[in-house]
């Protein structure tokens, strides 16, 4: 699995604070030692999206075609069932190469709620 940091993501972290930069260089850290295995925040699809979401149906759509996923980053975080969830969402392409090999793609950071998908200049 290989791990990348979109363009505009990685300019925005450059200016971001030093906590965020953290999360996000420990995602990528246990992505390369262990996969999507046994992550602390809730990670899914970013296709499945609430039932009384104005814009569910877009978003399930451009989630679907762009491979969107997102993951809880933190740093803080509620305790759930399946996974913690935290007020920031990290966006991320879920993506396989033509080797086969799994591309992850970081493009953006949200607050959330409410749920929104990344930004267009982010996924360019």
């Amino acid at each position: 699995m290989a791990v990348e940091i979109g363009e505009e993501f990685g300019k925005d972290l450059k200016k971001g604070r030093e906590a965020v930069r953290q999360a996000v260089a420990a995602f990528v850290v246990h992505l390369g030692e262990h996969g999507f295995v046994n992550l602390r925040g809730r990670n899914k699809p970013s296709w499945i999206i609430r039932r009384d979401d104005p814009k569910r149906d877009e978003k399930i759509a451009a989630a679907k075609r762009l491979h969107l996923h997102h993951y809880h980053i933190g740093p803080k975080y509620n305790a759930s069932h399946d996974g913690d969830t935290s007020e920031h969402v990290l966006h991320y392409q879920l993506l396989t190469m033509d080797d086969s090999e799994i591309l992850v793609r970081i493009v953006d950071m949200s607050r959330h709620p409410p749920f929104k998908l990344p930004d267009q200049k982010h996924l360019d």
